[in-house]
């Protein structure tokens, strides 16, 4: 999230065309989960702002093994190792709860085409129905038409 807001520009709207013209998937569903996991998890975290840009770029220095300008001048700004371990399963819970939306998105999903699916097929009946009432109807008016005309004749003979 944050390389598509820093690369290609901040925002929603870009993140979705980037997943997109990206293939990474063409459902607007996809898009907004990936928005709102990441901002969400980058929000929580601090290292993110609301528009998905970069708030903390020494997190992200030291997450990628880079040392940051801070860090180079001085080894006093670490992080103690117990805040350190609980940001980790702090970090851990949140990814599997992410895991967890994105499947239960995925599945929902699922669902829905499953069901639009079926209305298709129930859409495909009715319409078959209607065309067959149609030609009922017009049969019936053929008959009827067919009867006056036998009339007609009879009458005039």
């Amino acid at each position: 999230m944050a390389y598509v807001a820093e690369t290609y520009g901040a925002g929603r709207q870009n993140l979705f065309q980037y997943v997109k013209d990206n293939g990474i998937s063409d459902a607007e569903g996809s898009a907004q989960a990936i928005w709102q996991v990441g901002r969400g998890d980058g929000e929580y975290l601090g290292v993110l702002n609301d528009d998905g840009t970069v708030k903390d770029w020494d997190f992200f220095a030291q997450w990628i093994g880079e040392e940051s300008q801070e860090q180079t001048q001085s080894k006093e700004t670490d992080i103690p190792e117990p805040e350190l371990k609980d940001l980790e399963k702090r970090i851990d819970i949140m990814n599997d709860e992410n895991k967890q939306s994105i499947n239960d998105i995925k599945e929902e999903l699922h669902n829905l085409t499953e069901q639009v699916e079926q209305q298709n097929v129930n859409l495909q009946k009715h319409q078959e129905e209607i065309e067959e009432l149609k030609q009922i109807k017009q049969r019936k008016n053929n008959s009827s038409l067919l009867k006056k005309v036998k009339n007609y004749f009879t009458q005039k003979m």
